[in-house]
Order: structure tokens, then sequence, then C-alpha cells
């Protein structure tokens, strides 16, 4: 799941565990198709779930439409895509009074498509409400056009975190054994899709860096690059310091385990992979862009770069590793101290301003 799933399903699941009148009157509306990765994760969620059948945006728009004229008990949809959200705010210029059910987009990204700017330039004025992710979204053109922007930060489930650390004391070796990585390797990984905008090749090209001979990399999440990504780091010597861990449940269990955590995007939003970083207290090196610098400003430990270069990111993680204490004695300590990026804090938050939203004339 990308970094908006991944939040959807989080918040869901803390709901269910923690308030289950709560997560009894929400419905997620999927216009991600019947057999992705998410559409299953929701199934075994057990979440009220209406998957609409066709991955045309526009067609998803009408049959969005269809199922809200066929239920009055909506008093809110949350968008976390911008896409099937523009149908509803063009209805909006047809009408003589304020709309139900009332429109609340959440803003991922400090970048769109140009297409997606037009129409927002057009329509976003139309909803009610825009949550960006972080400070750097809400200054972003992605909600320049929105009457009114909030920034609320989104949070991640520290108990599930803290009660896995708890009861697997030997993940470290575990996980390292299971990939084949020696003991005496430094760990890092980087989690996301491998997609061109993450720059997982500058995270291989670093490793060619004489400095890193001894670190391996693991990358979590799949995506397109996967085989141009094998292809490079065999070309450069390093595939044997390479692993692919593909898209896992709970990614972070890797974050867990290692020694830093990498993330060289070109641009950003909130990534969800640095937050649980800063909850587990992994080191981060990260270029500085969008709201990552707000993840150390926040508490995180890490080192962030001005551009995605391997010979910056090979400086940074040389420096990192440093003065990191290895992964053995660190472990035991991971999500133990209280932080900022808690679920709990982001769930109140959250439904605050929903509830406000919803209740407004």
């Amino acid at each position: 799941m990308g970094g908006a799933e991944t939040l959807l399903f989080t918040r869901l699941r803390y709901l269910k565990a923690n308030r289950p009148e709560q997560f009894k009157r929400t419905i997620v509306v999927n216009t991600l198709g019947t057999s992705s990765y998410y559409t299953e994760a929701l199934h075994e969620l057990g979440v009220p779930l209406i998957t609409l059948p066709s991955a045309n945006p526009i067609v998803g728009a009408i049959e969005l439409r269809r199922f809200l004229r066929s239920t009055n008990n909506v008093s809110a949809i949350v968008f976390h895509s911008p896409v099937t959200s523009y149908f509803e705010k063009l209805l909006r210029f047809v009408r003589s009074r304020p709309a139900q059910p009332r429109i609340i987009d959440v803003v991922h990204s400090t970048r769109y498509r140009s297409i997606y700017r037009a129409l927002g330039a057009l329509l976003d004025r139309k909803a009610d409400v825009a949550l960006a992710v972080s400070d750097d979204v809400a200054a972003a053109s992605t909600t320049a056009h929105f009457r009114q922007v909030t920034t609320l930060f989104a949070g991640v489930d520290v108990d599930r975190m803290r009660t896995w650390v708890g009861d697997n004391a030997g993940a470290p070796s575990d996980l390292r054994r299971d990939e084949g990585i020696p003991a005496e390797y430094r760990l890092m990984v980087a989690v996301g899709s491998l997609i061109p905008l993450k720059g997982h090749r500058y995270l291989i090209e670093s490793l060619a860096d004489s400095r890193l001979e001894k670190v391996a990399l693991v990358l979590v999440g799949d995506g397109p690059e996967r085989s141009s990504l094998q292809s490079l780091a065999k070309a450069l010597g390093v595939c044997d310091r390479v692993r692919f861990a593909g898209r896992v449940p709970d990614g972070w269990r890797w974050t867990a385990v290692a020694d830093l955590i990498a993330h060289p995007s070109e641009y950003e939003g909130l990534p969800v992979a640095l937050m649980e970083a800063a909850v587990l207290g992994t080191p981060i090196v990260a270029t500085n862009v969008g709201g990552i610098s707000q993840v150390l400003q926040k508490g995180a430990d890490g080192v962030l770069i001005e551009r995605q270069d391997p010979e910056l990111l090979a400086d940074a993680i040389s420096d990192v590793l440093a003065r990191t204490p290895e992964i053995s004695s660190m472990f035991v300590n991971r999500a133990r101290s209280d932080s900022f990026w808690s679920m709990r804090r982001y769930v109140d938050e959250f439904y605050s301003v929903v509830g406000s939203v919803a209740d407004s004339r």
C-alpha cells in the first residue's frame, strides 16, 4: 500500500480496536479495484467496503454519486485522492444551498499532475475544508484554491509497535537471517513503493562508496522499478548487499530492526515510513523535501540532504552509522518513548475536524 492507503488502513484498524462505535459509523468507498492489496486488507479488517467497479476516474465519480443518492445517512465524505472528488465539487456549482454531505479533502502531496491542478483551480473552493498532511503541503499549489486549509499531522500505531518489539526480542537476528544478511553488516532499509520519485537508485549507487562496504540495504515495497533496480545493483557489483523484501504487512518491522532508514525522495507530503521511524527511534537519512524536516523537528534523529545524490547519501549514511550503536543494543528500546506521532492524538484531532465540519450549517 502507498502512504495514503496505509494511513487510512491504520486509522481504521485503530478505531476497530479502540473505538468500535466510531468504526461502525465509517464506510470506505474504494476506487483501487477489487483485486488490490489494499482492498484485500480492508476486507480482512471487516470495514464496510464499497468497491467501485471501474478504474476510470470519471466513471468512478459517477458511481460514487449514485451510491450517495441511494443513502441518506452520510454526513461527510473524506477524500484521500483528488480524482473522484471533482464531480462532487462540480455539483455544488448548480446548487442554491450548502450541499450535503460535506466534502473534506486530505491532501498528501506538494505536486499534482497538470490536469488535477487545473481542475483544482476551478473546483477546490467548493470543498468545505482541506486537511494538509504537513505545513509544506499547506503552502503548496495543491492546496492553493481551497477556502479553508488546516494542517493535520497524521500518526501511527505506537502501541502495536511497542507490543511487537516486546514480544520479538530476536527479530533483528531473525529477519537478517531470513534475508541472508551477515551479522557483522549494518542494516539500512527503505520503505516505500519502487517508483522513480522515491530515489532508490541513489541508495543503491551510494553502496559503491568504500565507507559503506559493510552496509546492507533492504527495500521494503514493490513497484515498476524493481527489475531496473535489480539490474543496477548487479551492474555496480553490490547485488549481494541489496535485498528486495517486496510488499509486506507492517513494513515498519524492518524499520524497527534497522540501524537506519533512508528516504531520498524527489518530493513528498509527509511519509508514513518516517513517522514510524520517529516512533521507533530509528535514525533517518532523507532528502529535505515536503514535511520531512518536521519529523526531525519533532524529535526524530537523523540527517537531511539537499538533493538526490549518491555521494551526499554516502556522507550522511556513514555519519549516522558512525555515531549510532548497533541494533543489538538498541532494539529493546524501540518504541519505548512517548511520541507526538501517536495514533491516539491523530484520531482525536482528525475526528474533531470531521465532526465539526459535518455538524456545520
